[in-house]
């Protein structure tokens, strides 16, 4: 495997969220979900691993059916 910006990226971020007990891939379907749904103009703060953390990102589930309504 090859050493990149975004293979280094993922890694630190897989990593963070063992350290903090999240599922990976809770945490990256919740701040998809939330990219999706937000306007242009609404802060990014609640995006942050450690606010997203804080709103229960473990608990969050994957729908399909919530990206298809949002679009």
């Amino acid at each position: 495997m090859h050493s990149s910006p975004a293979n280094n990226s993922i890694s630190s971020l897989v990593e963070t969220c063992k350290m903090l007990d999240v599922n990976p891939y809770a945490l990256l379907c919740d701040i998809l979900a939330r990219i999706i749904t937000r306007a242009d103009t609404d802060p990014i703060d609640d995006l942050l691993l450690y606010n997203c953390v804080e709103a229960n990102a473990a608990q969050a589930s994957f729908e399909p059916s919530s990206i298809v309504s949002a679009a």
